[in-house]
This record gives C-alpha cells, structure tokens and sequence, in this order.
C-alpha cells in the first residue's frame, strides 16, 4: 500500500474520531455546507455567503477557530469568484448519479 494513500486513510479516521467529540453545532455547519452541492448552482453561492455570515456561524466560529479557517478555505477554493473549483464543476443538483466523477458514474450505471 502506497504511504500516501495509507496516510490518507489515517487523515479520514481521525477526522471520524474528530467529528464523534465535536460541538453539534459544528456538525450542524458542517453538514449545512456539504449540502450545498445539491441545490441548483445558482442557489449555492447565494447560501454558502448566506450560512457563512449568520449570526449562529459566527458564534460557533469564536468558539471553534478551526470551522471559520475551513469555511474560509471553502469559499476561496469552491464558492468565492475566480475560484479553482466554481459550483458548475462540483455541483450534483438534477444528476442521475451523485457523483462528479465521470469514471465513477460510469462505473455505476454499468453495474446490474
């Protein structure tokens, strides 16, 4: 097994260990941005800026320093302009398949 690949899955573990101690409320931010790539892309921006500027992720992110540090991460990589990765690239809303991987999907629609 290659060392990294090896050191990806540890990195996954102990993130699950991680989000088993974490605040609710971090979870609940969490879970609310991954979500985001289910709505329409039109929408995903607009609540990206609007989730990332509520009052309850502001108190959340005083608290939890590291949640404001990835929820800026998301926005200059995936959500912000002239971003690496924009919506229509990432975005699942109205596919048959969840999934934006093209040898995935292909993957799974050819399996019976």
């Amino acid at each position: 097994m290659p060392l990294s690949f090896s050191t990806k899955i540890k990195d996954v573990l102990q993130a699950c260990k991680v989000l088993e101690q974490m605040s609710p409320k971090v979870r609940n931010r969490i879970c609310k941005v991954t979500a985001i790539g289910f709505l329409p892309v039109m929408l995903a921006r607009q609540n990206f800026i609007t989730l990332h500027g509520s009052r309850q992720t502001h108190r959340v992110s005083r608290r939890y320093e590291v949640l404001e540090h990835w929820l800026t991460y998301i926005q200059t990589t995936y959500i912000g302009n002239n971003v690496l990765f924009a919506p229509p690239i990432w975005n699942v809303h109205g596919m048959d398949t969840r999934t934006t991987n093209l040898l995935e999907g292909t993957l799974l629609r050819a399996t019976p």
